[in-house]
């Protein structure tokens, strides 16, 4: 699926079609699976350079592989940048509270 995420992704560029939000989501989250954050937290800096606003679908697929790579802070640095732009979530939170608590930073 990944390889096929990133052909539809490069006939686009080449056929001059604007990938928008949902595009760039779709090839996030197959980035995400291949545990390729680094390359999917590039992808995501392009896109706020470009202009196109990330929604909450592309923070909360990044918030969720950054976490369960075990990097809390910088999840919740990606939640904060999140609320600056505006955008709140209930799913958002939920990932957030599952990650603190697996790592016994929250108790309930």
């Amino acid at each position: 699926m990944f390889s096929k995420a990133i052909d539809i992704f490069d006939t686009m560029i080449r056929q001059d079609i604007e990938p928008d939000v949902v595009t760039y989501n779709m090839l996030i989250v197959e980035i995400c699976k291949k545990e390729m954050l680094s390359e999917a937290k590039d992808i995501f800096d392009t896109i706020i350079r470009q202009g196109i606003e990330p929604d909450v679908v592309m923070y909360n697929i990044l918030i969720g592989a950054i976490y369960k790579k075990g990097m809390i802070s910088e999840a919740i640095s990606i939640v904060y940048a999140m609320t600056k732009q505006g955008i709140e979530s209930d799913v958002t939170c939920e990932i957030l509270v599952d990650a603190l608590l697996k790592k016994g930073m929250v108790y309930c």
